[in-house]
């Protein structure tokens, strides 16, 4: 049976790498590109004084379009190398229209004039939750090994499972941890690396949701339903 997860906090970072710099985005049409970038996402909300243009550290790789969404929960951040979607605290937000802007968004690279494509998608979803009749460390040792005895009173493990290639996906890797913020809590984190070639922009979230899924069962965990 499986033990079900009472979450607390969660956060969420996607990060599409392009496989060569997207020099047109910013070079040939910055007004374009902010337009397109404002039709696709005026929709969830956002104004103009949502967008910005941020330099960072001053270097060609830092300067990015930066655009806060649903009212500064989340941050989409375009750069030459890649698009960085992150939100810290998935409690403040819808997650399907956070899925569903995410996803408008990247297919406003996929546009012929821009010359971009994804040579990676990479997700990671991290949780912090309790654990429903059963005990936190008793479920992580459950997967772990026996450290050394002389060193101390052991008050807890931390295990990181890393995964190879499979299908369209490059890598996973998935950590189970005490939580740091939820008191007897389970610290639950999974990464997974897309093969942007292989997994098309509108496909990535159905793929991922059903590896997502596939984790839960093989660790024996059942998310609680919002």
């Amino acid at each position: 049976m499986a033990v079900t997860l009472k979450v607390s906090r969660a956060d969420l970072t996607h990060q599409a790498d392009f496989v060569e710099p997207g020099f047109a985005l910013f070079g040939g049409d910055p007004v374009g590109l902010t337009r397109r970038l404002f039709a696709k996402l005026s929709p969830y909300g956002v104004r103009l004084t949502d967008i910005r243009w941020d330099q960072g550290g001053g270097s060609l790789g830092d300067f990015s379009l930066l655009c806060y969404l649903f009212n500064f929960a989340a941050t989409l951040r375009i750069k030459l190398e890649k698009v960085e979607i992150q939100c810290l605290d998935l409690n403040r937000v819808n997650v399907q229209q956070l899925t569903a802007a995410s996803m408008d968004a990247l297919t406003l690279f996929e546009a012929p004039e821009l010359n971009t494509r994804f040579k990676t998608h990479s997700l990671s979803l991290g949780i912090h939750a309790l654990l429903e009749n059963t005990n936190t460390r008793d479920f992580i040792n459950k997967f772990a090994f026996r450290g050394p005895e002389n060193l101390g009173p052991n008050v807890g493990h931390g295990i990181v499972f890393y995964y190879g290639a499979q299908d369209k996906r490059l890598s996973a890797a998935v950590t189970i941890d005490l939580s740091a913020i939820v008191k007897d809590g389970l610290y639950f984190r999974v990464l997974s690396v897309w093969d942007g070639q292989k997994v098309s922009t509108r496909e990535l979230t159905t793929v991922a949701a059903d590896f997502l899924r596939s984790v839960y069962a093989s660790f024996g965990l059942s998310p609680q339903e919002r």
